[in-house]
């Protein structure tokens, strides 16, 4: 009986030996795989748009699958990070003009590399404007440049000083920088491109306004990117934010077809 007895308590010791020793190399087998799996995590990975992964073992498929998604959600974080307030509306902005122009505008690809300066003409430190920009409340511009103004009754071009700024469009003599016309950004509904090569943009205005044409023509090079600009300061300000702002690539000017149209809120 006693020999049983001493057989029966060796086997349980060796039991509980079993289950401790079992435990604690699942453990350390766990703890080596995030070891190892951090190692592998090079320099590369840390690209919110990589796509590679670290091979593992059909056992840890699970886990490797939720450290996945996890490493990602950490790796967008830190690239955020480093962009301060500025850099991230710039990078807004570009999201907006991808979702707006891709596929439907065909000069949108080439000019993606191209930087927007936004005001071509230093209009910001003319002393001039400063006391006009102060009296109309236009004191940020989003845009300033000398462009081309298609009349309606002959098509001719007609240079002008064309500033767009957060509160309204305005056009300007070029010279004395007389205010021809000023039209706020509540009364412009709409904004009409072609998807051709061309650099024609089209400001739908409200009737009522101050301006008597409810459509006014321009033509220049950066009003594809003019376009998105007010859509997206129109979304920070305080008097457009309940209203939605339509940028249209259509050539129902041209030619009488269907149109598409994108609209941002």
């Amino acid at each position: 009986a006693k020999e049983e007895y001493r057989i029966l308590k060796r086997r349980k010791l060796v039991d509980w030996a079993v289950r401790v020793i079992q435990r604690q190399f699942i453990k350390w087998k766990k703890k080596q795989f995030l070891i190892l799996f951090a190692q592998e995590l090079t320099l590369t990975f840390e690209s919110p748009t990589c796509r590679e992964w670290p091979h593992c073992s059909t056992r840890f498929s699970e886990t490797s699958l939720l450290l996945k998604r996890l490493y990602h959600k950490w790796r967008c974080h830190k690239y955020r990070s480093k962009f301060d307030q500025t850099a991230r509306n710039r990078m807004r902005e570009k999201v907006t003009a991808s979702l707006i122009f891709k596929e439907r505008k065909s000069s949108y690809p080439r000019s993606v590399s191209h930087p927007f300066l936004g005001d071509y003409v230093r209009l910001r430190q003319n002393v001039q404007w400063k006391k006009i920009c102060i009296e109309t409340n236009d004191q940020y511009v989003v845009f300033a440049d000398i462009i081309n103004k298609i009349t309606r009754s002959s098509g001719k071009f007609a240079p002008i000083l064309f500033v767009l700024s957060t509160s309204a469009m305005l056009i300007l003599d070029q010279r004395t920088l007389q205010i021809k016309y000023r039209v706020p950004a509540t009364e412009i509904y709409r904004l009409s491109l072609s998807p051709f090569l061309d650099d024609v943009a089209v400001f739908h205005v409200r009737a009522g306004s101050p301006s008597t044409d409810s459509e006014r023509v321009f033509k220049s090079t950066y009003l594809r990117v003019v376009a998105y600009q007010r859509a997206f300061s129109g979304k920070n300000e305080h008097h457009t934010r309940n209203r939605s702002m339509n940028i249209g690539v259509t050539d129902s000017h041209y030619r009488n077809k269907k149109h598409q149209t994108s609209r941002v809120s």
